[in-house]
């Protein structure tokens, strides 16, 4: 591959994304999740992935003027409000003139507060509260700048890297695809390549089926050594080509 600049990194969710992009942060200053949100919307909007900081700030939103909601009801609302393309509009205003993350830990959450309840209309008072110093979280934070502890990355280096359920509908001139030991549901292993049972299709087997056919010319896999060539050649056939990793240095 010569034009290393154009290759593209897809991962199955934004959690590993976020995390191959240093996005997590080191300290948590906060008992809410909701200031995180906030920050991870801001982020995603200066990267110019509008699409994924409209969906968080929607969930926000949904969120803060729902709070008693049941999880079905708010999934619904969020479903109603994804096609509207004013309160889109709205949300990417709201998330434009959010207070900077170059304010302190301290200064951010009040100005945050004051702000949403401002825009969104909202009657109770919100507080963002932060924690007592704990092993995630030093007291000195507090005054130090949100930015300093949230990373915002190089537009290149977010470009590069998406999510399967971005690319969906493309293709891409090559693939590969990680398998990991062990069983988890945030692994891709040999195991989940098999067909259910019931016949119906999995989430996780659908993203794995979204992620190998988007390949045009190439569809790399990589196996742990404890899959053997045999299972290898059952499973795809004997016209695969299989390289070890001895090999590829």
């Amino acid at each position: 591959m010569e034009n290393y600049d154009q290759r593209k990194v897809v991962v199955r969710g934004n959690t590993v994304r976020n995390k191959m992009l240093g996005r997590n942060a080191v300290e948590e200053p906060w008992k809410s999740n909701i200031p995180y949100e906030l920050i991870t919307a801001r982020i995603e909007y200066e990267d110019n992935n509008l699409r994924e900081a409209v969906r968080l700030m929607r969930s926000i939103v949904i969120d803060l003027k729902n709070p008693e909601a049941t999880p079905s009801k708010k999934a619904e609302l969020r479903e109603d409000l994804k096609t509207d393309y004013n309160h889109n509009a709205k949300l990417i205003k709201l998330i434009k003139n959010l207070p900077q993350l170059t304010n302190t830990v301290e200064v951010w959450s009040q100005k945050c507060c004051d702000y949403i309840e401002k825009h969104l209309g909202i009657d109770a008072t919100i507080s963002f509260k932060i924690k007592r110093a704990s092993t995630k979280f030093k007291k000195t934070t507090r005054n130090e700048p949100v930015n300093h502890h949230f990373k915002r990355v190089d537009i290149a280096q977010t470009n590069a890297l998406t999510t399967v359920h971005q690319v969906k509908g493309k293709t891409l001139d090559a693939i590969l695809v990680f398998f990991d030991e062990k069983n988890h549901k945030e692994n891709i292993n040999f195991r989940d390549i098999e067909p259910e049972q019931n016949g119906f299709i999995s989430e996780k087997k659908r993203i794995i089926y979204v992620a190998m056919s988007r390949a045009k010319h190439l569809l790399a896999m990589a196996f742990p050594l404890s899959i053997s060539d045999k299972q290898i050649t059952d499973k795809f056939g004997d016209n695969v080509i299989i390289v070890k990793s001895a090999e590829l240095t």
